[in-house]
């Protein structure tokens, strides 16, 4: 996850710094990014079978989190109902279950994500 988050930081160090203080929401991001990626089976097939944790797929998992989550956090610091309170450096908003559904709404109109369960 540090990893990850790191990445997306690189992007853009002051328009990102908010990134290490948003981990919960960074991680059920990358999870429902992986749960409707477009190769899913794909994904299962050659890397569900293993501890080890290939290159391949964390080629995936990046691409996941600087292409389409690094997109969400900024479209929602840039939302509305949070814009002012990013501004103000508070950032409490990034721990909440709204955060989080307003994110997959932009996930779904650009992306066509749904919310998917693991169970």
């Amino acid at each position: 996850m540090r990893k990850l988050a790191a990445e997306i930081e690189q992007k853009g160090q002051n328009k990102y710094a908010f990134i290490h203080r948003s981990r919960y929401l960074l991680w059920a991001l990358i999870c429902q990014g992986l749960l409707n990626h477009s190769r899913i089976e794909d994904l299962r097939e050659r890397f569900g079978k293993s501890m080890v944790i290939p290159a391949d797929y964390t080629e995936d998992l990046s691409y996941v989190a600087t292409a389409r989550v690094r997109l969400l956090l900024s479209a929602l610091m840039e939302h509305p109902d949070y814009r002012d309170k990013a501004a103000e450096g508070n950032l409490s908003f990034l721990r909440t279950d709204r955060a989080f559904e307003n994110c997959m709404e932009i996930a779904h109109k650009k992306w066509q994500w749904v919310h998917k369960k693991l169970a």
